[in-house]
């Protein structure tokens, strides 16, 4: 598809400059009027030299395209072009391209000499997921004088790869749920230090003290007694879990938005546990499960979502099967592109703290019923 030479395209100002030039030519000649033959002459001339400056306007002209390494659809990234004039001897004139990163095509309106360079910078969006392939540059320019438009396609030379992620999408009340979570898991702890545990410091012994606590070699050097203070039970680690699966019932149709609409509840989850530094078990059926515990495996799942397929499940047995390997979970989100009704009965007898999400019920303005812990060891 590359156009290494530009195409010419005459416009109707040559056309009339064409027809300008013969008439005068033809009417110089019945009427023997040396003027009007050097007109018509002269005009023929002019529209000659302007196609064969159109033909090479545009023959030097490339552009190298800056992005950056990750973009969320549907959302605006700078971009960096440069532009470089590799013809020997014309300048680069006006003209304008169009970048199919960018709702509208850019005017450079200045000459480039050759040899020369030259940077734009402007927005782009994508709106769908997923990385970006090959794509092309069309310049257009109606220099000299307008009597022809000169187009060049090429492709761009990007410096590095763009991976557009899906945009994440927490609702508010879903982030609500999250946080509780949280505050039921951080409530102080109202159990003894355990003395056999390592001591964290040294004190003086005070009345009610156990003699096992007492610092023998420490009370000894000091001529006092000292008792071991040992490190006060903390709280065990919060871990979350994340199933995602695809489902389709027999005689239901899904279609690609509810799978869009999951991968984007995925990565607002994924962001949101990232920022809150905890652990999540992570698994998108039929693939194997993941444990993140940094930014990086993080970073790396929410990468994954760029380019994930849907693989819908056969039947809901693999779903029951996958859900065992997350009992060290505090709670796991199951979330799915099918309606709760066709699969969430399958997990009622786990036995593990579910909280059970579709895309349909997210997506609508009214509250999602989330399946809470407590009303799952009810039903069980």
């Amino acid at each position: 598809m590359d156009n290494q030479r530009p195409t010419l395209t005459q416009r109707p100002v040559g056309i009339c400059a064409l027809i300008g030039a013969g008439l005068l030519i033809l009417s110089g000649l019945v009427t023997f009027s040396t003027l009007l033959l050097a007109a018509g002459l002269l005009t023929g001339l002019i529209w000659g030299l302007c196609r064969l400056l159109a033909s090479h306007a545009l023959g030097g002209l490339d552009l190298t395209r800056t992005l950056p390494r990750r973009g969320v659809a549907g959302e605006s990234f700078p971009v960096k072009c440069t532009l470089s004039n590799q013809a020997p001897y014309l300048p680069l004139p006006e003209f304008s391209f169009h970048d199919p990163l960018s709702e509208s095509a850019i005017d450079d309106r200045s000459t480039l000499p050759p040899g020369y360079t030259r940077s734009l910078q402007y927005t782009g969006k994508r709106t769908c997921r997923g990385g970006i392939s090959k794509q092309y540059w069309r310049a257009t320019s109606t220099w000299p004088l307008g009597f022809f438009e000169s187009e060049k396609i090429a492709a761009f030379t990007d410096t590095q790869r763009l991976l557009v992620i899906p945009k994440p999408f927490l609702p508010p009340h879903l982030k609500r749920y999250i946080e509780n979570l949280q505050d039921d898991f951080s409530l102080p702890s109202f159990a003894p230090p355990d003395p056999s545990a390592e001591f964290k410091y040294l004190r003086e012994f005070r009345q009610g003290d156990s003699l096992k606590s007492i610092h023998w070699p420490a009370s000894i050097r000091s001529d006092e007694l000292l008792i071991r203070e040992p490190e006060p039970p903390s709280p065990r680690p919060r871990r979350f879990g994340i199933l995602v699966h695809s489902f389709s019932p027999s005689g239901k149709i899904e279609t690609p938005e509810t799978f869009e609409m999951i991968l984007r509840i995925v990565a607002g989850l994924l962001f949101h546990f990232r920022s809150l530094d905890v652990e999540v078990h992570y698994q998108i059926l039929p693939d194997k499960q993941k444990r993140l515990d940094d930014k990086e495996s993080f970073s790396k799942a929410i990468d994954q979502l760029a380019l994930q397929s849907r693989h819908p499940l056969a039947s809901p047995e693999s779903l029951l099967a996958a859900v065992p390997s997350f009992h060290q979970c505090d709670d796991l989100f199951v979330i799915s592109d099918c309606p709760l009704a066709d699969w969430e009965p399958t997990l009622t007898a786990t036995g593990l703290p579910l909280t059970c999400l579709d895309s349909v019920s997210l997506s609508s303005a009214s509250q999602p019923k989330l399946r809470t812990r407590r009303q799952l060891r009810t039903r069980c």
